[in-house]
């Protein structure tokens, strides 16, 4: 599966401010963040939403480790079947 298959590309945008958000608050403030937050290809589908994965050295140090954000369906900026 890719992102496209649930997200219009019209609908990146407001995407990107989700995963931002949750980025930053997993992080504990913003200026624990390195790095752009963006959709990614590193998801998985978990109940009730999508996983999104960002390694090491994506968004954050390498000590943060990987950060995990789940964005949930209802929150989802679905694309129009």
């Amino acid at each position: 599966m890719c992102l496209k298959d649930f997200v219009s590309a019209d609908k990146l945008p407001e995407l990107t401010k989700i995963l931002h958000a949750k980025v930053i608050k997993k992080l504990g403030g913003k200026e624990n963040l390195q790095g752009e937050v963006l959709p990614i290809e590193n998801f998985c589908v978990v109940k009730g939403g999508l996983k999104f994965v960002y390694n090491e050295y994506e968004v954050a140090c390498y000590a943060a480790g990987a950060i995990e954000v789940v964005v949930s369906f209802d929150e989802m900026p679905m694309r129009e079947k």
